[in-house]
């Protein structure tokens, strides 16, 4: 009974402390933007925990694939999937996938890459590799040149799926008090992993870009916006000017009267002298 006992002993020891089946090798495969030796780092955090303040975790048959998964999405949130082999009684092989950005989110103290559900995944002055190029867009409280202070030109030639207005259209969609667009502070800085604005927000920012390049000439150098709650979004082009779009409208819809106000309404040598184009109307555009 001692000697079974003794062996048991001696077999415990030899499974959870000798060391024997300590992972001591974990080689991390894929990553693009995140660093190997971040990853493997936070892997060893991951499993440096003891069980129940004894057994080390990070023991070849004790460490969870799960756990460990949790730890680094939880604190990379760039990456979108990860994969855990165990190989040769020490070995972890991770296998990541990492998230694209399209996006760049701007305030006054930082610019940060955000994902399709438009989470901060990596500050901007980390320049990431990309499968496209990113679209910047400035969150900010207050705006230069506020369509409001300016009058519309009298426009010719209006396309026949939008009217073209000498209406000031600050006058014309002025809101009543009690519905009032809410303008939101944006004085609080981003953090990774903060949520920053909505996926429908950030969808329609990434389809609008597309479409202004398929559809138009112009070239969009930015864009900016109030914050997420007013919907508007500025686009400013290489010639300053200014397109003011509605993030709760359809971009298909708004950019097709922009392709048609270009083609039908302006003259060609005059598109660059444009100040503003106002899309944000129920089938209406002003211009100046």
């Amino acid at each position: 009974m001692v000697s079974v006992l003794f062996l048991l002993l001696l077999f415990s020891y030899f499974f959870f402390f000798s060391g024997f089946f300590k992972i001591k090798n974990i080689v991390i495969e894929n990553n693009v933007n995140l660093k190997k030796g971040d990853l493997i780092r936070s892997t060893e955090e991951s499993i440096s925990i003891k069980l129940i303040g004894v057994i080390p975790s990070d023991n070849f048959f004790i460490a969870d694939e799960n756990s460990i998964r949790s730890f680094l999405v939880d604190r990379y949130p760039m990456l979108e999937k990860v994969e855990i082999k165990k190989s040769s009684y020490n070995s972890l092989t991770i296998d990541v996938k990492e998230k694209g950005s399209r996006i760049i989110w701007c305030r006054p103290e930082n610019c940060f890459y955000l994902d399709g559900n438009s989470v901060a995944l990596a500050n901007a002055k980390e320049e990431l590799k990309l499968k496209d190029k990113p679209i910047k867009i400035f969150e900010q409280k207050e705006i230069e040149e506020e369509i409001g202070d300016e009058q519309p030109d009298k426009a010719a030639n209006a396309p026949e799926k939008a009217t073209i207005s000498t209406t000031d259209p600050s006058a014309e969609n002025k809101p009543d008090e009690a519905k009032r667009e809410p303008e939101t502070a944006v004085e609080t800085p981003i953090n990774i992993g903060d949520r920053v604005a909505d996926a429908k927000f950030v969808q329609f920012l990434d389809d609008l870009d597309r479409l202004i390049a398929k559809k138009t000439s112009l070239q969009i150098k930015y864009y900016k916006t109030k914050g997420v709650e007013t919907r508007e979004i500025i686009a400013y082009t290489d010639k300053n000017t200014r397109l003011y779009f509605d993030s709760s409208a359809s971009p298909d819809l708004q950019t097709d009267y922009l392709t048609s106000f270009l083609n039908e309404s302006v003259d060609k040598d005059k598109i660059s002298a444009l100040k503003y184009i106002y899309l944000k109307s129920d089938n209406k555009i002003f211009y100046k």
